[in-house]
């Protein structure tokens, strides 16, 4: 487990075992191969989110609520670091799949009506986009740092790797420019 300092918040940075990345690996394919949805509307990026049929399957399957399990503690323990409480009866955990393809991108955004966001990468290629954060106080569009301070910072994705992060945090997706695969579970809580 890491925690990573960015900006004035941190992203909490782990690897899941084994078989749970196999088990929401199996689902993603799964899912993702059902899916007619494309992650908000952008062209080759089929994902379970949004989607009326997939949406209630998804976040009622056993092994995603077991996997909201293991969150609801790193989350506690993530907040608890940062001497910040945790009300799991606040949390309204969400779960989708996503299967990025090539020419796909994801424009900056942030997560709205929930905590905590992340994201587990359950299968990448070696040469896929990282998922940049931008640094969210407004003084830095405007005032050049003296100190070297960077306002984009990026995490290069690796198999079974967990981030989580404030669901303020603004990040986005470069486009992908090959067929390498990218499939994750993407989650709020």
């Amino acid at each position: 487990m890491e925690i990573v300092n960015f900006f004035p918040t941190q992203i909490f940075k782990d690897i899941v075992n084994e078989n749970m990345k196999n088990d929401l690996l199996k689902l993603c394919n799964d899912y993702t191969s059902k899916t007619q949805t494309n992650l908000l509307h952008i062209d080759n990026f089929p994902s379970t989110l949004a989607n009326t049929e997939l949406s209630y399957p998804v976040n009622t399957d056993p092994t995603v609520k077991m996997v909201f399990e293991y969150l609801y503690e790193i989350a506690n323990n993530f907040a608890s670091q940062r001497q910040q409480f945790v009300d799991k009866d606040s949390f309204r955990p969400y779960g989708f799949f996503s299967n990025m393809k090539k020419g796909a991108h994801l424009r900056k955004h942030t997560h709205k009506d929930c905590r905590f966001s992340g994201i587990i990468y359950l299968e990448v290629g070696d040469d896929v986009p990282q998922l940049l954060f931008h640094d969210p106080r407004p003084h830095v569009q405007f005032e050049p740092s003296d100190y070297g301070g960077k306002y984009i910072e990026s995490i290069k994705p690796e198999n079974g790797m967990i981030l989580m992060w404030d669901s303020w945090l603004t990040h986005e997706l470069m486009y992908k420019e090959n067929d390498q695969p990218r499939k994750v579970f993407s989650f709020n809580l």
